[in-house]
């Protein structure tokens, strides 16, 4: 897959993320700061953001470029999980989660970092029980390409991970057709049987860089495939 080489990366003002020093040391291109207050000022085109969740959609916003809708649990993937996860509205999920006592569950908004503060009865939401993991990483993929791993939680062990599993999880997802240009393929070594489960998929346009075997570059390059993708610009990166 070919990815363009973005002459300009804008990084958010004041987000001290990883993600951000990265792009400013290994960018050879101009490197650009902004407020989100500031992005209707920028060019309508020809610049990537790198920044919080909401940095990046105000510059899609702004660019004229459709959100996608959230990636989190592919149906192809599924059965790469330890828990099937269904949509509900967050009142429905009250209700299940109030009769079942005695169960632990994780809740997660469709709706890409929307805090909690603002879910209604009808805001959608993934509901699934809780699975405990001894340890969980990051695995950049960029056009089907396993990059490297980044570990996220804060657990020291050295987990035994299944990487014909996650190799599996990759091609099957590539497969699908619906796997973007650039994603994270978060997985998880459960603390109950040691598989390597599927924990959720994050997608490119805003990814968090957790430090591990992929490089700053391969980082770089997996947003500017991810931005090309969605904005529809073809060119080429050296």
């Amino acid at each position: 897959m070919e990815i363009l080489k973005m002459q300009t990366i804008i990084t958010q003002r004041k987000y001290s993320q990883e993600e951000t020093f990265v792009a400013k040391t290994w960018h050879d291109g101009p490197v650009k700061t902004a407020s989100i207050d500031e992005i209707p000022t920028l060019p309508q085109s020809g610049w990537m953001p790198v920044g919080s969740v909401e940095f990046c959609r105000a510059a899609m916003i702004h660019q004229g470029i459709h959100t996608p809708e959230p990636v989190d649990y592919p149906n192809c993937l599924q059965s790469f999980m330890p828990e099937k996860a269904a949509l509900y509205h967050w009142g429905q999920a009250q209700e299940i989660m109030v009769n079942k006592t005695g169960q632990r569950w994780h809740v997660k908004p469709w709706q890409t970092k929307l805090e909690e503060d603002l879910w209604v009865f009808d805001t959608r939401v993934w509901l699934m029980p809780w699975h405990d993991f001894v340890a969980e990483h990051r695995v950049y993929v960029c056009a089907g390409e396993l990059l490297g791993l980044g570990r996220y939680d804060d657990g020291e062990d050295d987990p035994v991970w299944n990487l014909e599993a996650i190799n599996q999880m990759i091609q099957i997802y590539q497969d699908s057709g619906f796997a973007p240009a650039g994603y994270g393929l978060d997985i998880g070594v459960s603390a109950i049987d040691g598989k390597t489960y599927l924990v959720e998929i994050n997608d490119g346009w805003a990814l968090g860089f957790y430090k591990g075997t992929c490089s700053p570059w391969n980082y770089l390059k997996l947003l500017q495939a991810r931005w090309v993708e969605m904005a529809g610009i073809l060119a080429v990166i050296k």
